[in-house]
């Protein structure tokens, strides 16, 4: 009689999840008609924005690797050296100085 008990309660179980399951698929399909699929022209519009952010990185990617290359083929064109702000500074300064110095002169 336990086992009888025991099987009817899983048996319920088993309905009462299937009915809950049924459920649950027919308010899903009745809510899921409130929504439509994207009309063919956005998913075209949406393919050719993606197409283009593809595009662009495509091309960034290859100018990157094209500036690798030529600093490659240059490499010895290249020096590569620590510097120094304030005589990077002073260096600019003195060369606007002498620039004003000039057009200053020119104008007397």
């Amino acid at each position: 009689m336990a086992i009888s008990a025991q099987t009817c309660g899983a048996s319920c179980l088993v309905r009462a999840a299937c009915g809950q399951i049924l459920l649950c698929l027919v308010l899903s399909a009745a809510a899921a008609n409130g929504y439509s699929f994207p009309q063919q022209y956005t998913m075209q519009n949406w393919a050719q924005r993606l197409e283009r952010e593809i595009d662009g990185v495509m091309k960034i990617f290859g100018d990157v690797k094209q500036l690798r290359q030529i600093y490659d083929e240059k490499k010895n064109l290249f020096e590569v050296r620590d510097n120094i702000p304030e005589k990077i500074v002073e260096k600019v300064a003195g060369d606007i100085e002498s620039l004003l110095a000039k057009k200053v002169h020119a104008l007397k």
